[in-house]
């Protein structure tokens, strides 16, 4: 339990400061609403209006860059396009699970950099000319090309996607790179159900004296659980629930993010 004073221990004393000096240097905290509006405005008119320049590349080696009109073919299934505001610029998206993936990539990294349809791969199989442009190249430690399908549109197309996954391999080992498809399967869950809940709340102000309550609780209980926390604290239960959310959502306090975060959820440090 809490002492009655509530004093900080020695060990969680450097993962406040710590957490205290990332909260003000929180860059939603340093930018003002304007900006952020200024930064979605474009993202759509570059969506809808934009030309941009797409980078091709044969299998030969010999490469090109040429100018091209976005393309946004309609789909059989769900049709959501739209853009997702990132640390690292706009993400855009033309279906509801390239929608969900970028959710997730951005919530595993939030230094990631997600940049749609970026480069048109030109091959050639059976004696024709074809192309192919991936969904996504994501930057981070190994930058990945990622190319997301349901898992029945992929059985149902395999023949006719081999030759285009062929060329985006070989694309990718010549730039250091890695190709990966990702499907529902990949992509949803009880990771994704927690990256929603959780992302929003990340730039969210936290208050202090509340997260040195929980943090220190945290520190003190044998087996804390997020219940666990909530009894223990003297504050209103409403604050304490916000402020154990807004922690684990800044990646302060550790929870299996694969499953239901629940009162039963145990809490940790990273």
């Amino acid at each position: 339990m809490l002492g009655a004073q509530g004093g900080i221990s020695l060990e969680i004393a450097p993962k406040l400061d710590s957490f205290f000096a990332k909260d003000a240097a929180h860059p939603l905290k340093q930018t003002p609403l304007t900006t952020t509006v200024l930064v979605r405005m474009y993202a759509f008119t570059h969506q809808v209006f934009g030309r941009f320049y797409q980078h091709t590349k044969d299998l030969d080696g010999v490469s090109r860059t040429e100018r091209t009109s976005r393309r946004i073919p309609l789909s059989r299934r769900s049709h959501i396009t739209g853009f997702q505001p990132l640390a690292t610029g706009v993400a855009e998206h033309e279906s509801a699970l390239e929608r969900d993936f970028v959710t997730l990539t951005s919530f595993l990294d939030a230094d990631a950099s997600i940049v749609a349809q970026p480069i048109t791969l030109a091959f050639r199989h059976e004696g024709r000319a074809r192309r192919y442009t991936p969904d996504f190249l994501v930057g981070s430690q190994r930058s990945e090309l990622v190319e997301v399908k349901y898992q029945a549109d992929l059985e149902a197309n395999a023949e006719r996607l081999r030759p285009a996954f062929d060329a985006a391999r070989a694309w990718a080992n010549e730039n250091r790179a890695f190709f990966r498809i990702a499907t529902e399967h990949d992509i949803r869950g009880s990771l994704l159900t927690n990256a929603k809940r959780l992302l929003p709340l990340r730039g969210l102000p936290i208050d202090r004296e509340t997260a040195i309550r929980v943090m220190t609780a945290v520190s003190s209980l044998p087996a804390p659980s997020f219940g666990s926390i909530v009894a223990a604290l003297k504050t209103t239960r409403s604050k304490t629930l916000a402020t154990v959310w807004r922690l684990i959502a800044r990646g302060e306090l550790r929870v299996d993010l694969d499953a239901p975060i629940t009162l039963h959820t145990r809490l940790a440090f990273p």
